[in-house]
This record gives C-alpha cells, structure tokens and sequence, in this order.
C-alpha cells in the first residue's frame, strides 16, 4: 500500500521561491547584496521573477502529488521515471525559457547578450533537480517507514494469533559457515555458550552458530519454557524428561527419547531447586 506523502507547503515554496529568485536576479551582479536591494530594478525583477518561480515550484510540486497517485513509483517505477522527467525537469525548463524570452522581447532587451543560459538558468536547473529529487527521497522515506510500522503491526498480529494456537512465533537467526537462517523456537533443543561462541542445538541434531548472548537469550525466552541448567547451557523444558541426582545436590537432566545432546547436561547445585520447580510447573502447563 502506497502511502499519501505530505511535501512543502505553500508557505514553504513561497519562501523557496524568494531564495531561488533572488539569486536569479542578484546572483550574477558584482554589487554587496545590501546595495543591490536598495535599487529599484531589483524590486522590479523580483515582482516578476518571484511569482514567476513560485508557479514554477508549484507546478513541480502538483505533478509529483498527482504522479504518487497515477502512477506510483513501487508499481510503475520505469514510466513514472519517464513522466517526472518530462512534466517536471523537462516541461518546467522549456516554459522557463520561453517565458524569459518573451520578457526579453517585450522590454526589447538582447536575450542571447544576457548571458541567461550560462548563468540564471543553471539556478533554475539546480532548483529543478533539487525538488525533484528531494520530493522523490522523501516519498520513499515515508513510505519505507510506514511500511516497517505496518509490517511491525502485522507480525504482532500473526504472532497473537500463533500463539493462541499454541505455537511459537519467535524465530532465531543462525549461520552454518557463510549459510544464514531462521530456526523456529519450537525446532530448538538447547543453546550453548562456550568460550564465547554461541550454537543452538536442534531436536533433530543439527547445530547451528547464534550470535546472542546467554543474557539476552535468557531475556528473550523469558517465560517460553527454557531454563538456563549451568553457565553454558540453557536448554528446552519440552526435549527434557526428568533428571537424575548427582553429587551434592545436582542433577543430570533426562533427554526425552530420540533427542541426544553433546553439552554439558548437569544442573548446578545453585539452580537445582529452581529447575525442580520450572520443570513442574512446565509439566502442569502442557
């Protein structure tokens, strides 16, 4: 969906058009900018530069906000490409020179000694570009924004509705050498942090490298049925079967049948009785 994007308003484009105009009447003279507008050929000019400019910029401004709509840049990228150039560069600097020449002609003055071409049109030229391709960096901005708030609000939804079915929408990004993936949390077994490398271990077997630290794991699982067992292991209360006693008060969990993991499986005695209790609660829940 293509966003309505809001440009310059018309108070905006009025002041553009002084800017523009001035340096198109002033720019080009040797004077200080302080004598040039005590003279009165400068008001002059400016009672028909300025307005002149400003229709110019409104034209430009009309028909990229007609051009959104007609012929967006996401569906018809090659042909609104064609038509931006033709109505608002090309069509915009032939009416530009037509309507200088006739005022040349009316006040019976030489348009080729004027040394027009070669100065005030290029200031017209750059203004030209300028909202042409400020107006089109920012009708993508805006849309590529919005976009990531509405996809935001979309994963949000589909992520309620899946975990109402009792899945889970999260997903981990991983790597296999120079190969990147999503492992669906469902898929994984446990994940291991030793010596600074991270992996998840899959109920299938599969090991893959996850960049995330054990906090920031701890964080994100929060409540989705993972419990951190030592330093370096925290593992899926869905692939464990019960555990046995080890040592003064630790324990060697169980692995449900068909699941084999080669990490370090003791709980710590410090977080015996909280894997006690998270396993009973999780065996209540499902």
């Amino acid at each position: 969906m293509v966003r309505e994007v809001v440009y310059f308003s018309r108070w905006v484009l009025a002041v553009l058009a002084i800017v523009v105009s001035h340096h198109v009447v002033a720019g080009t003279q040797d004077k200080g900018t302080l004598e040039i507008i005590r003279q009165l050929n400068y008001y002059v000019a400016m009672a028909f530069s300025w307005p002149f400019t400003y229709l110019l910029m409104w034209w430009i401004h009309f028909c990229i906000k007609r051009l959104d709509v007609a012929v967006p840049w996401q569906v018809y990228w090659q042909r609104r490409l064609v038509l931006q150039l033709l109505l608002c560069v090309g069509l915009v600097i032939l009416v530009d020179l037509l309507v200088v020449r006739l005022y040349f002609w009316a006040f019976d003055n030489d348009f080729s000694a004027s040394g027009y071409m070669r100065t005030e049109l290029l200031i017209i030229l750059w203004m030209v570009l300028f909202m042409n391709s400020g107006y089109t960096a920012w009708f993508f901005s805006r849309n590529y924004f919005h976009g990531l708030r509405v996809n935001r609000h979309l994963k949000e939804n589909l992520d309620r509705i899946v975990l109402s079915q009792g899945a889970s929408p999260i997903r981990i990004d991983a790597r296999l050498g120079n190969k990147l993936l999503q492992v669906s949390l469902d898929e994984v077994a446990c994940f291991e942090r030793h010596e600074n490398i991270g992996h998840v271990h899959l109920k299938t077997g599969k090991v893959y490298v996850v960049e995330m630290t054990m906090p920031a794991l701890l964080e994100m699982l929060e409540g989705k049925g993972f419990f951190q067992i030592n330093r370096s292991v925290l593992i899926s209360l869905s692939v464990v079967y019960g555990f046995e006693k080890f040592g003064r008060a630790q324990g060697i969990v169980l692995l449900v049948e068909g699941v084999g993991l080669e990490v370090s499986l003791v709980v710590s005695r410090s977080r015996m009785n909280a894997f006690r209790e998270a396993l009973a609660n999780f065996g209540n829940s499902i």
